[in-house]
């Protein structure tokens, strides 16, 4: 990420990385599986993670934390033909891989 500083690097990496653990354990204290709309954004912020877009990547954790406000009755945006899929179980998987990574 050119501009920031190899401090604000690891930061802003931790900071998405924590996010992100938040969102899969609230879905696993709810006792449920995840939506088809937070598997999609939850696996698309991983990826943001792996590739180092973190500001992208907390954005799209956001959205897959906040369904009822980006996909509404009054303006609907529906997923796309090819939204990943994906368990909790391998959300937390993928998500401890890219973690190890650095």
């Amino acid at each position: 990420m050119e501009g920031l500083t190899l401090k604000a690097q690891q930061t802003a990496r931790r900071n998405l990385l924590q996010r992100i653990e938040r969102d899969i354990e609230k879905i696993a204290k709810a006792g449920r599986e995840p939506t088809p709309w937070e598997q999609h954004y939850l696996w698309l912020a991983i990826d943001d993670l792996e590739a180092r877009r973190y500001r992208k990547g907390e954005d799209t954790a956001m959205w897959a934390e906040e369904q009822h406000v980006f996909d509404n009755l009054v303006g609907p945006k529906p997923l796309p033909a090819d939204a990943r899929k994906a368990t909790l179980g391998e959300l937390r998987a993928r998500l401890a891989e890219v973690a190890q990574v650095e």
